[in-house]
């Protein structure tokens, strides 16, 4: 009995000394990433691209989906999590979009997609599925132009749903 409560404490301990990343953390990377949405949609704008592109959405979960199985975060959850932040992403390009439209004030100049803001938008990729991987599950507060509370609800909710494999032969089994 006094040897396990002496591993319970040591347990404990080594949780709380590791550096953790918390909701805020999460909260604030998810909102960086969606914050490139505006220069993503100039990026379409000023080259006549489409907002939507299925191809590229789908290496993006792809990705995504290989990231999350290196932490070892269920596939299943974690593409529900990512398709979420896609939807989100579009929804943005479009409110800028119909901005611009309507008010007349589209942007003159945007960013390289390939050389600036994909980069970017990768490495915020990988330290979200880390903050996931390190249990961070909840998204606080984001407010930007063109993100519906609908769908950050949604987001918040597969957020909250993203799981873990037990264990590596949990994972190999069930992910083949």
């Amino acid at each position: 009995r006094a040897s396990w409560s002496a591993f319970c404490v040591l347990l404990l301990s080594a949780l709380w000394a590791t550096p953790g990343i918390t909701q805020a953390d999460l909260t604030s990377l998810v909102r960086e990433r969606l914050a490139y949405m505006q220069d993503v949609a100039a990026y379409k704008w000023q080259h006549k691209l489409p907002i939507q592109n299925i191809e590229r959405e789908a290496r993006v979960l792809a990705s995504a989906q290989q990231q999350a199985l290196r932490h070892g975060l269920e596939q299943q959850s974690t593409h529900a999590f990512f398709s979420g932040q896609i939807r989100a992403a579009r929804e943005i390009q479009a409110y800028w979009f119909e901005h611009w439209q309507r008010t007349g004030d589209a942007p003159v100049a945007a960013r390289s997609l390939d050389e600036d803001i994909r980069p970017a938008l990768l490495t915020l990729g990988e330290e979200i599925t880390g903050a996931l991987a390190h249990g961070s599950q909840k998204i606080g507060a984001i407010d930007l132009p063109g993100l519906q509370p609908g769908t950050l609800d949604e987001l918040r909710r597969a957020a909250a749903s993203v799981s873990r494999y037990n264990n590596r032969l949990d994972q190999v089994l069930r992910s083949g």
